[in-house]
């Protein structure tokens, strides 16, 4: 397993071919040798009021807005019923609004991006084009196509804690708040925030379903017990296959996500250059709601209230082999979870570790 010193982060790197997991990383952590003879009350208390929660496993419980790591499943999902084309042209000013008067939802880019098609709303990860889609789709559409990659689910076959995140419904709300779903609540989980919660574990896990070509694996610790392959009882963790109604949109989606890091205006283009091809998709969750004409400045903000930064990827693009999901918590910027993917693909793929490795063995933080 691969570590780096860093405060608060989640990463976890799937096996697509077969669900297995190949890193599952919870930042900060703490050394398990302690509790082999018995923790002092002195270290324990260090641990448990610590406030940068290191006895919490982010991978498996920790609770995030997907961000635009959501937007591939959100293409796919207005492919599937109709509501999108690739062909179909959308003008994507800076903000979107439902109702002509009513309220303005903002692009990340002010200025917005002109003309686009779909492929170009995920190369330059456009809001604006996702706001207008989700609307178009409402709820029920959306929830029933990402509940097919695991969201809302407790997706672990062989570890146990894990968290099912919130996949929102039109049934939850009302039993939840005792309201209807409006069509701002899709607005915000077009762009996976709003009511939307996933975990680590399931937006690896959904990615490795991109990357498969819509073959989805729950994902697994254990391969085998000495010669003797792991079988799971049935019902339990049944992988299946998501069928298309154009099964050639798998293809064309990773062909979207490679440009993500090959085209000039990616978000990932920071990526260029490696010997093997990356598809991917970067991502940036708001902790805290703006009001409609109120500016983000994090030098204004303290630190947990710094957007989170988000990177689903997979390698290489034409037959992966790995597949990962990196968030840094109040990170920011998205280039910093898109660089440390790129160590674990090459890590992964060349044993090219990066030269920090050697000195973070044996400090029990992996």
């Amino acid at each position: 397993m691969i570590c780096w010193a860093i405060i608060r982060d989640s990463v976890v790197a799937i096996d697509p071919n077969t669900g297995g997991i190949l890193a599952l990383v919870s930042k900060p952590g703490f050394d398990p040798n302690l509790f082999v003879r018995g923790i002092s009350v002195q270290d324990y208390s260090s641990l448990r009021n610590s406030k940068k929660l290191p006895l919490f496993n982010r991978a498996l419980r920790g609770g995030y807005p997907p961000a635009s790591t959501i937007k591939p499943f959100m293409a796919l999902a207005g492919l599937e019923y109709g509501f999108s084309s690739w062909t179909e042209r959308y003008f994507a000013k800076g903000y979107y609004q439902i109702n002509p008067d009513g309220r303005r939802y903002r692009d990340w880019k002010r200025t917005g991006h002109g003309w686009i098609d779909l492929e170009r709303s995920i190369i330059e990860s456009v809001d604006t084009y996702y706001y207008q889609l989700s609307n178009k789709m409402g709820i029920t559409p959306i929830h029933n196509f990402l509940s097919r990659f695991g969201f809302g689910q407790n997706n672990l076959l062989d570890l146990s804690g894990g968290s099912v995140g919130l996949l929102p419904s039109n049934e939850w709300k009302k039993a939840k708040y005792n309201e209807p779903w409006y069509p701002g609540d899709s607005v915000n989980v077009g762009i996976g925030q709003g009511f939307m919660v996933a975990t680590p574990v399931q937006i690896a896990a959904a990615t490795s379903a991109l990357a498969g070509r819509g073959h989805y694996y729950y994902p697994r610790m254990t391969q085998s017990i000495g010669d003797d392959p792991v079988e799971f009882p049935d019902g339990l963790g049944d992988d299946h296959h998501i069928v298309l109604k154009d099964q050639r949109n798998w293809e064309r989606m990773v062909v979207a996500m490679r440009k993500v890091i090959s085209d000039s205006k990616g978000t990932a283009r920071r990526l260029q250059g490696t010997d093997y091809l990356i598809a991917g998709k970067t991502g940036t969750g708001q902790v805290f709601s703006l009001q409609e004409d109120e500016e983000y400045d994090s030098e204004k903000l303290d630190q947990r209230l710094h957007d989170h930064a988000l990177f689903i990827g997979f390698a290489p693009a034409e037959k992966p082999k790995i597949s990962v999901f990196a968030i840094f918590e109040n990170g920011g910027s998205s280039s910093k979870p898109a660089d440390l993917s790129k160590k674990l693909f090459d890590a992964y793929l060349y044993n090219d570790y990066p030269a920090e490795y050697d000195n973070l063995k044996g400090k029990g933080d992996d």
